[in-house]
């Protein structure tokens, strides 16, 4: 059996996770109800992924103003 190696550790750390209510949320991306503490699954992206490169594209241009 092969083992999990995705860099998110839980559901409520993925950009796909809809929280809603105070314990569970909705996987934008399997269309289904998720608890916040499941364990990621291998589709999980982290939270941030899209802002960083971003970030460092702008700290290398001062010049560059950060929109987000």
């Amino acid at each position: 059996m092969n083992t999990l190696n995705s860099p998110v550790s839980a559901c409520r750390y993925c950009q796909f996770y809809d929280p809603i209510g105070r314990r569970g949320g909705c996987c934008k991306t399997l269309g289904v109800s998720v608890q916040a503490g499941w364990q990621g699954c291998q589709l999980a992206i982290p939270v941030f992924t899209s802002v960083c490169p971003r970030m460092q594209e702008a700290s290398s241009d001062p010049d560059k103003a950060i929109v987000f």
